[in-house]
């Protein structure tokens, strides 16, 4: 079975066939009535809520396609420094950003984006992925990819994309707070969210939510157009995935003034189409729930 899934994951935006084949195995690992599960959800909403500040967003991409993400309006987009992570072939927020006149650091170990000739001098490709603790082939920590990207010497202001299919919490995990805030923005997709019936899983996954509070706002959450949603017993939603845009407090604390009162920060993704149950799918109901 962890075979057959990992082939899935690997294949799973290709093929129509293969997500639902791999949408209806994780649908089968949970009971969204069963009352671990909901406990364990509902302390990661309410942290994900306490950690919520309204700031000016800008979307990089098409509001109503996978793969665009959000950013800090208030920014000098001229210098904008990317480190994306798991890019495959959409690189729909890369070239975006590339067009801003930013530049991109582009990392995928699976597959080479195909990048035409006016992106040459913005968007640069390495094939490797990210790895934490543990050994992967063709993967570097988050330290080593920062030091053999080209930005390294002059680090600041640079904003860290994960989207690495679960690998992510291994990264969170294996690295300090002091080296994750050393990013002014963090766009991270969480991955596997389904597995919160299995209580050490909630308890790492909550746990690096909390480190990143110290340094971080959360300012965007989106459920993944790709992946299951489930109603659980007590009318909220829960995505399997999560799209997340944080914050580096010493980013905002800069302009007070852009910082508003705790929301329903789903605005950008409205027009969002999501694979099973069409566009306008938020989670309004984190923020309403008692």
């Amino acid at each position: 079975m962890k075979i057959l899934e990992n082939l899935l994951n690997s294949l799973v935006h290709r093929s129509g066939v293969l997500l639902e084949v791999r949408n209806l195995i994780l649908k089968m690992k949970i009971d969204p009535n069963n009352d671990r599960f909901i406990k364990n959800c509902q302390i990661f909403r309410k942290l994900v809520v306490e950690m919520s500040v309204e700031v000016p967003l800008k979307m990089i991409g098409k509001s109503n396609k996978d793969g665009s993400y959000p950013i800090y309006m208030y920014q000098d987009f001229n210098k904008i420094k990317v480190i994306s992570i798991g890019v495959g072939n959409n690189i729909i927020f890369d070239k975006g950003i590339s067009r801003l006149g930013g530049t991109v650091w582009c990392f995928d170990h699976t597959v080479a984006p195909k990048l035409k000739k006016k992106y040459k001098n913005s968007i640069f490709y390495l094939p490797y992925g990210i790895k934490g603790k543990n050994p992967i082939p063709k993967c570097k920590t988050l330290r080593e990819i920062i030091e053999i990207s080209d930005d390294s010497r002059i680090f600041n202001g640079v904003i860290l994309k994960l989207d690495c299919e679960g690998a992510e919490w291994d990264v969170l995990s294996s690295n300090s707070i002091k080296q994750l805030s050393t990013f002014d923005q963090i766009i991270v997709e969480l991955h596997n969210l389904e597995k919160f019936f299995d209580f050490k899983f909630a308890k790492m996954a909550t746990g690096n939510l909390k480190k990143l509070q110290s340094e971080f706002f959360i300012t965007y959450i989106a459920p993944n157009n790709f992946t299951p949603i489930v109603e659980l017993a007590d009318n909220t939603l829960w995505p399997f995935t999560l799209e997340v845009h944080l914050i580096n407090k010493k980013l905002i604390m800069k302009n007070i003034s852009d910082m508003g009162q705790k929301q329903s920060i789903n605005d950008l993704y409205k027009d969002k189409y999501h694979w099973h149950l069409g566009p306008r799918i938020n989670l309004q109901s984190w923020y309403e729930a008692k």
